[in-house]
């Protein structure tokens, strides 16, 4: 739900807690944020379908792009998120504080789904399936141009961990723990993948092939 912010500024507040160089236009607080995070949050989940939260955060984005900060908690998902805003990030505290836990089959978060878009970037989570295979791609790139996936933990998904359909991709610092395959990428007419930067990056039990 919509939270309005408090009186303290982000920057007095949050210092040294986002670990990233953009300030938040949307913070969002899961139901187990520690108190004193949750002061000046825009929507504070309620851990029962927090999709709908975070996915009205992203969508609050405007064309110009901004950023949704995810703080320190876990956060229950039961749908995917999308993303199709340029020049957008969504980041949070780390993965061992900020965690998406995903159930229901489905896919994690996708960039550019329904749009072509330029420069998405993810950092500082994890994304986990509540069971093995509790869900399919981890984090799944489809359209557009110059995105990049920095510290992204992916865990436990029946697919890949991460899904490449698009150009000029930087996957940084990532890791992939029992998934279907760690990276795999898409070479057909609608999506020529070229230009992956694939750097210092974790496989570990994934099923088959960690790259294919």
């Amino acid at each position: 739900m919509p939270s309005p912010r408090g009186q303290i500024r982000w920057p007095s507040l949050y210092s040294g807690h986002l670990g990233g160089s953009r300030t938040p236009d949307v913070i969002i607080a899961a139901s187990n944020t520690p108190t004193r995070l949750k002061t000046n949050a825009d929507y504070i989940c309620d851990g029962v379908a927090d999709q709908d939260e975070i996915q009205a955060a992203i969508n609050s984005i405007g064309s110009a792009g901004g950023c949704v900060h995810l703080l320190d908690g876990t956060y229950t998902v039961t749908n995917p998120l999308s993303i199709n805003t340029s020049n957008f990030e969504l980041s949070g505290n780390g993965k061992n504080n900020t965690t998406l836990n995903f159930s229901g089959g489905h896919n994690g978060v996708l960039v550019g789904d329904t749009a072509i878009i330029d420069r998405v970037t993810l950092r500082d989570f994890r994304v986990l399936g509540l069971t093995t295979g509790a869900f399919q791609v981890g984090v799944r790139f489809d359209r557009g141009l110059n995105h990049w996936a920095r510290n992204i933990w992916v865990e436990n998904t029946g697919d890949s961990a991460f899904y490449i359909r698009t150009s000029n991709i930087t996957i940084q610092n990532c890791a992939a723990v029992n998934c279907g395959h760690g990276l795999t990428g898409n070479d057909t007419a609608e999506s020529n993948p070229d230009n992956a930067v694939i750097q210092n990056c974790y496989f570990r039990d994934t099923n088959s092939t960690p790259l294919a």
